[in-house]
């Protein structure tokens, strides 16, 4: 079974209205002159199964000035603008009963976004779940979208009751990072980034790091033994990392895949604030990689915090496996590895 992604056209209109009717419940099902004005104005695209010809689904989405901060801005059936902006607010998606359980709803979710992702100028991407819609919410959170506020009782229920809409956003990184080694001249911008982070840390229940470690001189020592490393966006500071071999001797528990000497272990990785959320963290990693595999090395090395659960992820996402773990200062650490390939 294969679908593919086509435009929305008039002609499509009473088979969308047909996807509506067998996914929604009337209460929230819109209108067929809504969808014919997001035709005209927005982003709106079909699932044409490739065999059938049948339309199995679609998504359509709208450009909007701000993200929402009000659920009546985003209410059932409103008009779109048509005005191009920076933001799209993908309204509507969905997929017929018997497409489901395939694994075609990720894989149409995921085509779409990068769809969109790749839109001239777009920067954000917006939308808004049902709170009981937990597949989907998962589905939204494992591409990268962020919950940020609730609306309450937005969602009609069949039974007269109302549900929670959860506003979820999605931050694209545009521009390309560029990463070199760092100077003595630079580790008062880095540690100025580090201790914001360190806030936002704190802010969120990670006490990771404080004003015993890391400090400033970590990271100059790092600089004088040209190990300091930092990635730029537009030519400011968007991430740091440190690149050695030195580790502490809790990592000789370890159970490690590879044990010989071609291998590096990751310092004091941290994402500028005014980066976070936009997928930096991962780009860093990818380049740390490139650079590891290009000076011959077999595997990487680190330790994350237990209390970290956005670094655990994201290591996890990265194909870095447990090995073991270290108990310190601040708690538990696990014990990571990821097996270099060329």
């Amino acid at each position: 079974m294969s679908l593919k992604i086509v435009q929305a056209e008039e002609f499509y209109i009473e088979e969308i209205m047909h996807v509506e009717k067998n996914c929604f419940i009337q209460a929230i099902q819109e209108e067929k002159e809504v969808f014919l004005s997001r035709m005209e104005k927005t982003p709106f695209f079909v699932f044409v199964d490739e065999e059938s010809g049948k339309v199995a689904g679609y998504i359509s989405a709208e450009y909007m000035e701000k993200v929402p901060e009000q659920a009546s801005e985003i209410a059932l059936n409103h008009k779109p603008s048509g005005k191009a902006t920076d933001i799209i607010y993908i309204s509507s998606f969905a997929l017929l009963p018997e497409y489901r359980g395939t694994g075609l709803g990720k894989e149409m979710w995921s085509r779409s976004c990068s769809l969109f992702e790749n839109l001239p100028g777009v920067k954000t991407l917006v939308l808004l779940v049902n709170e009981e819609w937990k597949g989907a919410f998962h589905i939204y959170e494992n591409s990268g979208f962020k919950q940020i506020q609730v609306f309450q009782e937005f969602f009609p229920r069949n039974d007269g009751g109302r549900s929670s809409g959860i506003l979820m956003v999605k931050q694209i990184v545009l521009n390309k990072m560029n990463v070199r080694i760092a100077t003595k001249n630079d580790v008062t911008e880095i540690f100025a980034f580090v201790q914001k982070a360190v806030e936002r840390m704190n802010e969120q229940g990670i006490p990771q790091w404080d004003e015993i470690y890391p400090t400033a001189d970590d990271f100059a020592s790092d600089a004088e033994k040209n190990q300091l490393y930092v990635a730029e966006i537009d030519g400011k500071p968007a991430a740091c990392f440190t690149l050695s071999q030195e580790c502490d001797e809790a990592y000789a528990d370890g159970k490690w895949t590879y044990t010989g000497p071609d291998f590096l272990v990751i310092h004091r990785l941290c994402v500028n604030p005014e980066f976070q959320n936009q997928g930096a963290g991962t780009k860093v990693c990818r380049e740390i990689e490139k650079i590891a595999i290009a000076a011959g090395m077999k595997s990487l090395k680190l330790d994350c915090f237990t209390l970290n659960p956005y670094s655990q992820k994201m290591y996890n996402k990265l194909g870095y496996k447990t090995v073991g773990y270290a108990d310190w200062r601040k708690g538990r650490f696990i014990l990571m590895e990821k097996i270099l390939k060329d």
